[in-house]
């Protein structure tokens, strides 16, 4: 077997360069047995270097060789030769290449003639005979080409002045035999023909400059009056731009250029992302310009999950066919898979609760029991890891943060007013309205609103628009390929088979029980225990044993005791005793408030005060009246002609926040006031521990009588909240773990 090894040819005097554009340059000095002898530039040293190691980084393309010595060549010479060929405009690489043809024109000839200027005059008259023609044309159609691109960028009509074309002469024999010269001193590089078209013109000022800080020269102006009246948030054109310059001028009594200079200079030195940056921002600048890669995705199945709202463009009706308002759609998509894996259809604006719900509809199985006839199921089910979100409210609010540490789901607030970081659930709403949303009557995507009337035109009831959502994601989205899958597993895949395959390599981390799971998610409040119970928002919560115990403890009296409540459901809350689990503590007008939401009970309250006699609250009995007379006027609201307003707002008062399909345990429970829980999370950390009843009371602050005043750090900055947050769930998991 033969080991002998190819080696590159190299000449003395040339230069390599082994590696990045950060190592040294390398001098051939000579050639040594199995390989060469080199100089790094700038060293007098000498180093070895095989043929082994030439072949090797030629290979992992490390290497560049050039035919010259370029050390002690001038700087801009060296970077001349060292440059790419398609780094240099489109009129220089033409150029270059005529005159590439007429200096290997000579270098055929050259022994042939005595002198090179011979050489060099017969081979002009050839390759210009020869190749002039072709070059003229090339002019001409880059003219053409430069012509119609300016125009299209302008907005002018295209076939308008007459094109510019540059006329070719012939070059010197003299001007040749210089090229040539350059070309063979340069180690027939190329590169050395490119012309310096730069260098043209007047190299120093033509105006004089100010001589210190103090005074200001005309180049200064133009600089002040591009940014005062042309980099700027008004429309302004380069002539007013002109003209405030020659003002500025005027004024100093200073010579002025003139315009054809003034718009060259705008030209030169702002370009088009400074002009984008001065009059619509540098976010405009940075979207317009900027360059966006596609992120791989995720491994694993439900390690990133993107959710985010949405106002549904279609009108939908009631069972009696009057129109009750667009309701609003929450989605959590999984990267991994592509899967839709949770929403929530409701008519209440975007809040936590609709946030919550939609939640635990990704978190356990879909029951699909109330839409026979789907052809596939939904099998997404299981516990988030990333949950990113946009920087809304909702996201940011100290229940939904604490409810995700709790859960060990790592929330994720993108930067605000960057809907393309969390594209995929942007694009699945535009898809959803495409497909379905769109091709039904009521839709608001009109081209004339008043030819078109969407509330009229309505014809989809609430449970239509379910099913057809649930039919839609079953058996059409989750069923068509995904090219975003193709990309990432080679092959046609569809969401479906995805989440199958990607369960079966990795699996999916369980939810806590559902019971446990909606109160650790419901609503964080913080009361002081009082002698009448604990009060909310005017409702009193009074569950005497319990709390009675819990106020014989140390400093009771004086700690913030964090509660849960849902506000689908004012008739009681909950808290998390350390030790004996969900405690229920009812609201004292629990007959009253049981099953009824916030918002019914405003309605209720605002009707009784309207009523009242006096400016009194009402009495239970009011509220009794008033829900009465509520329910009268929602009935014959609905049943006869009202606005679309009026429809909405009775469609929100009977929205009670149920999730979009059962969830057997995710809900207030009718039947016991108090639930033991078994500890579902990991068991807390001594540090976590060190946690204790005084480290509560020392954050408590004095409250009103009526305990409606929030700790203090409620309203501090994100620092302070996020430092409460930690802190209560660090709590939490000392108590569950208790």
């Amino acid at each position: 077997m033969s080991t002998a090894v190819n080696r590159l040819a190299l000449n003395v005097g040339d230069t390599v360069l082994i590696g990045g554009p950060a190592d040294d340059l390398l001098k051939v000095v000579k050639r040594i047995r199995r390989g060469w002898l080199v100089q790094r530039h700038g060293s007098e040293t000498t180093e070895t270097v095989t043929d082994l190691e030439l072949v090797h980084a030629y290979h992992e393309q490390r290497l560049t060789r050039w035919a010259i010595n370029l050390e002690g060549m001038d700087d801009v010479r060296a970077a001349k030769l060292k440059s790419a060929f398609d780094a240099w405009p489109p009129h220089c690489q033409r150029e270059c290449l005529r005159r590439l043809a007429f200096v290997t024109a000579v270098d055929e000839i050259r022994d042939a003639h005595r002198t090179a200027l011979s050489a060099c005059k017969a081979a002009v008259t050839v390759v210009w005979d020869e190749m002039s023609a072709d070059w003229q044309q090339e002019e001409r159609d880059a003219a053409v080409s430069g012509a119609s691109g300016k125009r299209r960028r302008n907005g002018v009509e295209q076939g308008g002045d007459a094109v510019t074309v540059k006329t070719l002469k012939s070059p010197k024999p003299s001007t040749v035999r210089t090229w040539y010269a350059d070309w063979v001193g340069s180690g027939r590089n190329e590169m050395a023909l490119m012309p310096a078209f730069e260098k043209r013109g007047h190299r120093t000022p033509r105006y004089a400059v100010a001589a210190n800080d103090d005074e200001k020269d005309t180049y200064q102006l133009m600089e002040e009056a591009a940014k005062g009246a042309y980099l700027d948030l008004l429309k302004r054109s380069k002539q007013i731009a002109f003209e405030f310059y020659q003002s500025l001028c005027a004024k100093l009594e200073i010579p002025s250029v003139s315009g054809r200079t003034f718009r060259r200079f705008l030209s030169r030195h702002y370009d088009d992302y400074d002009r984008c940056a001065a009059r619509e921002g540098k976010k405009a600048a940075w979207l317009k310009f900027g360059i966006f890669v596609l992120r791989d995705l995720p491994d694993r199945p439900l390690e990133e999950v993107e959710v985010d709202h949405c106002l549904v463009d279609l009108v939908v009706v009631d069972e009696n066919g009057k129109a009750i308002g667009r309701p609003w759609i929450t989605v959590l998509l999984d990267r991994a898979t592509k899967c839709i894996v949770g929403i929530h259809v409701s008519f209440m604006p975007p809040s936590y609760l609709t946030v919550q719900r939609a939640l635990a509809h990704a978190l356990y199985e879909k029951d699909l029991s109330a839409f026979p006839g789907l052809k596939n199921g939904w099998p997404c089910f299981g516990l988030v890891e990333w949950l990113i979100s946009d920087r809304g409210k909702e996201f940011l609010s100290r229940s939904f943060r604490t409810a995700c540490l709790l859960l060990h789901v790592y929330p994720i607030a993108l930067p605000g007013r960057k809907p393309w970081l969390k594209g995929a659930v942007e694009r699945i709403f535009r898809t959803l309205h495409a497909r379905v949303f769109d091709l039904q009557e009521g839709s608001t995507k009109a081209w004339n609103a008043d030819t078109y009337n969407s509330a009229k035109r309505a014809r989809v009831t609430r449970p239509e628009l379910d099913r057809m959502i649930v039919e839609w994601i079953v058996d059409d989205y989750h069923q068509r390929p995904h090219p975003a899958l193709k990309r990432k597993h080679g092959r046609e895949m569809t969401p479906d088979e995805a989440w199958a395959m990607l369960v079966e390599r990795f699996g999916v981390r369980f939810a806590p029980d559902p019971h446990h799971a909606f109160r650790l998610t419901g609503e964080i409040f913080e009361r002081k225990i009082l002698g009448t119970g604990i009060r909310i928002k005017g409702h009193i919560y009074v569950n005497e044993p319990l709390l009675s115990r819990l106020l014989r403890r140390t400093g009771a009296k004086e700690r913030y005791w964090t509660f849960r409540r849902d506000r689908a459901d004012l008739g009681r809350i909950w808290i998390l005793v350390e030790g004996e689990g969900w405690h229920e503590i009812r609201n004292l007008d629990y007959d009253l408030t049981d099953g009824v939401s916030e918002q019914q009970f405003a309605i209720w309250k605002g009707d009784a005060l309207d009523h009242a006699a006096s400016d009194e609250e009402p009495c239970v009995a009011d509220l009794y009246e008033a829900r009465a007379r509520v329910e009268a006027t929602r009935d014959a609201a609905l049943s006869g002609a009202n606005t679309l307003a009026s429809a909405l707002r009775w469609a929100r008062y009977g929205d009670m926040g149920e999730t979009f399909t059962p969830i057997p345990g995710f809900g207030p429970s009718r039947e016991q006031a108090s639930s033991p829980v078994p500890s579902l999370l990991p068991p807390p950390s001594p540090a976590e521990l060190a946690i204790t009843d005084e480290t509560s009371s020392d954050r408590s602050v004095e409250s009103d009588p009526e305990g409606d005043d929030p700790p203090e750090g409620a309203g501090q900055g994100t620092d302070a909240l996020a430092a409460i947050i930690d802190e209560e769930a660090l709590k939490l998991l000392e108590e569950m773990g208790g």
